[in-house]
């Protein structure tokens, strides 16, 4: 796989592994300190972001950076001292770059955020919650349920990476997802539109998206596990939240 097609499934799949909701492994290894920092980071300036190499190597990384904000691809934000270089894909190269992954989509992600609006219900301590199993249609944590609570939770990272959805959970990971005041203007308006030329999905960069992800995670927690114990805490483990028995219906604008 080229080296720039190699830095965007990278940049997307520590985004994404950044997003993630908190489940069991990360509230057991206090990540959620960690996980809000990084995340308040990414909303300001992006994904910190290393070369993995030095030297030579290091100056032909951060070349090809510059290429591909020059292209249009990538936001690059530098910034002085040790904070380093942070960075995010654009639209255009998150879509074509969720095309490659074999990923939903963007709009697939905007879909779910009206679903949530349609379904959560309002709490007294958490404000307005939709639980996951709600949009999966699953009753319980119970039989074959992790497929399709993990094509919700794919789903739902655009989401959650642009401020759109919250994903609040308790300590053993049952999540519930909220729509934030910026989603919920969102959701009143169009997703925005991938090219039509997309790329096939690629073998290379789906491979490649796991395993970064993954690991970004597991950094997340090996991190978390060696500071200090700060950060969103969980949600009670009884919240006991009954589903809508009608489904509410939202009126949107299309301008």
């Amino acid at each position: 796989m080229a080296g720039k097609i190699d830095i965007l499934v990278r940049i997307l799949a520590q985004t994404d592994g950044l997003f993630w909701p908190m489940r069991g492994p990360d509230w057991r290894a206090r990540a959620g300190g960690i996980v809000l920092v990084r995340q308040r980071d990414y909303a300001a300036k992006g994904i910190c972001w290393s070369s993995g190499g030095a030297g030579a190597d290091r100056i032909s990384a951060m070349r090809l950076l510059d290429d591909l904000e020059v292209n249009g691809l990538i936001r690059v934000y530098r910034s002085r001292g040790r904070a380093g270089v942070f960075v995010r894909l654009t639209d255009r190269a998150e879509h074509e770059t969720r095309a490659l992954s074999d990923l939903p989509t963007v709009q697939d992600s905007h879909a779910l955020l009206r679903r949530v609006i349609d379904l959560d219900v309002n709490t007294p301590e958490h404000g307005r919650l939709a639980s996951e199993l709600w949009l999966g249609k699953l009753r319980d944590y119970v039989g074959d349920f992790a497929d399709r609570l993990t094509l919700i939770q794919i789903e739902a990272l655009p989401a959650l990476a642009r401020g759109w959805l919250d994903s609040r959970s308790d300590v053993h990971g049952r999540t519930y997802y909220a729509a934030t005041d910026a989603g919920r203007a969102a959701a009143v308006l169009p997703a925005s539109e991938p090219s039509l030329d997309l790329p096939a999905p690629d073998r290379a960069a789906m491979d490649l998206y796991d395993t970064e992800t993954a690991g970004y995670r597991e950094q997340l927690r090996a991190a978390g596990r060696e500071g200090p114990e700060i950060g969103v805490l969980p949600l009670p483990v009884g919240l006991g939240l009954r589903k809508p028995r009608r489904r509410r219906t939202t009126e949107y604008v299309f301008c």
